[in-house]
């Protein structure tokens, strides 16, 4: 397998990808996910293991299935998240 010159350029100036978060991140996620099972969420906190995650999980099944409610709710913890700096619970 070869590497082409901009992906290798990319990887040098940038590195590569840690899991550290540094910017604050709501991750979003359903119990029963059939396409990204939500172990995956656990590597992710293990991955970041820092203050800039927070997870909120929605008991039920199907793949980033949820209402505009809950899309919006958590995108207005979000802003105040990062206006406030306080991070939501």
């Amino acid at each position: 397998m070869s590497s082409s010159s901009a992906a290798l350029a990319f990887l040098q100036q940038y590195g590569e990808p840690s899991g550290a978060i540094r910017v604050p991140l709501i991750s979003m996620y359903t119990s029963r996910d059939p396409v990204v099972p939500s172990f995956h969420e656990d590597l992710l906190a293990q991955a970041s293991a820092g203050p800039m995650l927070v997870q909120r999980q929605t008991q039920r099944f199907g793949h980033v299935n949820f209402s505009v409610d809950e899309l919006m709710s958590n995108f207005d913890d979000l802003v105040a998240w990062v206006t406030s700096g306080q991070r939501p619970i």
